[in-house]
């Protein structure tokens, strides 16, 4: 067994992943295809998922086909999703980089689902991470961006990225392994390709262990960031609370940390669609009733507190927004309850208006909104399959106003989590590896708790 092969099988048994059946993504580059020869060599249960993006016209088609091959070379299971992505961008106002992530994840985490996968893998690795972060740090960015690219991600893990570019280039030759090339990583057009190619170079002059101090580096700061995220959290408890469904901050937050305290806010309120610089105009702003919007929230300084309460619980009737701090959400046809976190229980209840989550695969800011047509959903105990919500709602013959008086509580991204009081969604069970759970109750409005004389009941 070659040493890299080594290396790999002893990363994946210390991540305890050898047992897990994954959907590896593969391109038909030369990180996917190794990633996929060594899940082959290992014996992984593995199936191979590969999105055909057509922006480089018959290379594109030829991509999907030699990866097609090689899922019949290994005799494992090929998905294949085709995507418009260069008019979906257009359409949609987003850069086309930013359109074919989207698509990929969303593609991959669904085939995921739909095939019974434990997991997704991409072929990242440690060079990818550290053009990532050197990308962050240029931008702008926090402790979090210095990280790189993470580890793992819900439902999603990266097991090369402890492997270096020439480490898979060197493994690649030694095997014979055959892969695609692809043009646009020739050229500095982007940001990484003018990174990868200018300067890391002039870095690795500097310093030919580049790859290995930035290994460290980003262990340490890992650390840093987890004991960073503790404080804030745990400071967070002296100075934030709940009054009903506003988060209240008590601003002598500046008095007792002046050194930080813009920090600490902004970490308490990005949450909510806030900026850095405003934590900053809230910690300046000296009087009262001063007011700062978010694309969602409204903040207001008043008498030594900071106030913050959802927009859209203002402007509409047929959706709201839910944070992790929201407790209690009245409605017209009754009250939505929310607990987080909450052991998992013992004994699930028998009743259709209480539901249970993984909070870590959910998305905040929730939203909670009517059903609208071309709405799906997974519903949980049907072994992930896609379901229209008209289906569903016919199945169970639903009236027309039944339908009107449905709630649908979605993750930030828009996937349903819960028809609320009908039925939860697959991909937001709990598991054996949920650690966080977030217990939702719809406390309906029977008739005789209605007001009597009253016409709009």
């Amino acid at each position: 067994m070659s040493p890299f092969l080594t290396t790999w099988t002893n990363h994946l048994e210390s991540r305890r992943l050898t047992g897990k059946r994954m959907l590896l993504a593969v391109s038909g580059g030369i990180d996917s295809v190794v990633m996929a020869d060594l899940a082959f060599r290992s014996k992984l249960d593995f199936g191979i998922g590969h999105c055909n993006f057509h922006l480089r016209g018959e290379a594109s088609d030829g991509d999907a086909e030699f990866v097609r091959t090689l899922a019949d070379r290994y005799g494992v299971p090929f998905f294949r999703a085709d995507f418009h992505t260069e008019q979906d961008a257009l359409d949609s106002g987003k850069s086309i980089h930013e359109t074919a992530r989207e698509q990929r994840y969303g593609w991959l985490e669904e085939t995921r689902i739909a095939n019974n996968f434990d997991l997704v893998a991409t072929a990242h690795h440690l060079n990818d991470s550290i053009e990532t972060a050197l990308i962050n740090f240029t931008r702008g960015t926090g402790i979090r961006g210095l990280l790189g690219v993470p580890e793992t991600g819900n439902r999603l893990i990266r097991p090369l990225l402890w492997a270096t570019r020439e480490e898979i280039a060197a493994y690649a030759e030694e095997t014979g392994l055959e892969y695609r090339e692809d043009s646009s990583n020739d050229t500095d057009k982007y940001t990484r390709n003018k990174i990868r190619h200018k300067i890391i170079p002039v870095l690795k002059e500097l310093n030919p262990g580049l790859e290995q101090t930035a290994a460290r580096n980003f262990h340490h700061l890992s650390a840093t960031a987890s004991l960073y995220e503790w404080a804030v959290k745990e400071l967070g408890s002296r100075y934030k609370s709940i009054r009903e469904n506003t988060v209240v901050i008590d601003l002598a937050v500046s008095r007792d940390f002046p050194d930080f305290a813009g920090s600490l806010l902004y970490e308490w309120i990005r949450e909510f669609g806030f900026l850095p610089n405003q934590a900053s105009d809230v910690l300046n702003a000296g009087e009262s009733g001063a007011v700062f919007n978010s694309p969602t929230h409204k903040m207001v300084r008043d008498r030594g507190q900071l106030l913050i309460e959802p927009l859209a619980q203002q402007q509409t009737a047929d959706s709201y927004l839910i944070t992790r701090e929201t407790q209690l959400l009245d409605l017209p046809e009754g009250r939505l309850a929310l607990r987080f976190p909450v052991p998992i229980p013992d004994q699930w209840p028998d009743h259709p208006d209480i539901a249970f989550f993984d909070a870590d695969k959910l998305t905040f800011p929730l939203t909670l909104r009517r059903w609208q047509s071309g709405d799906f959903f997974h519903p949980l105990g049907m072994g992930g399959k896609r379901q229209k919500l008209q289906d569903f709602f016919s199945n169970r013959k639903l009236t027309l106003f039944d339908k009107e008086r449905t709630w649908l509580l979605c993750s930030a991204a828009g996937e349903i989590a819960w028809v609320v009081g009908l039925r939860a969604d697959e991909r937001f069970k709990i598991g054996e590896g949920t650690k966080a759970v977030l217990r939702v109750e719809f406390d309906r409005i029977t008739k005789r708790d209605r007001p009597q004389g009253r016409a709009d009941w």
